[in-house]
């Protein structure tokens, strides 16, 4: 997973931050992929229903969920 983008990741986005491609957005939030490694990598979701996430690519929710993906697991942690 090295070198994982949203240039190079099928999601549904409206919008892809050009700055580094590890951001995104679309209906339901912001997206933003880190540690990515050759093993695993996580996204964490800010979702648009947050009321401290104003819905721009620069912001940040309070409550957010990431889902740490392997190649043989998926596991989620709700930040709420």
């Amino acid at each position: 997973f090295t070198g994982i983008t949203f240039n190079n990741l099928s999601f549904a986005s409206d919008t892809i931050d050009q700055g580094d491609l590890l951001s995104a957005l679309n209906a339901n939030g912001k997206y933003v992929i880190s540690a990515a490694g050759a093993t695993q990598f996580t996204i964490t979701a800010h979702p648009n229903s947050d009321p401290d996430f104003d819905g721009t690519i620069g912001d940040n929710a309070t409550n957010t969920m990431a889902a740490n993906v392997t190649r043989d697991d998926l596991s989620w942690t709700d930040n709420n």
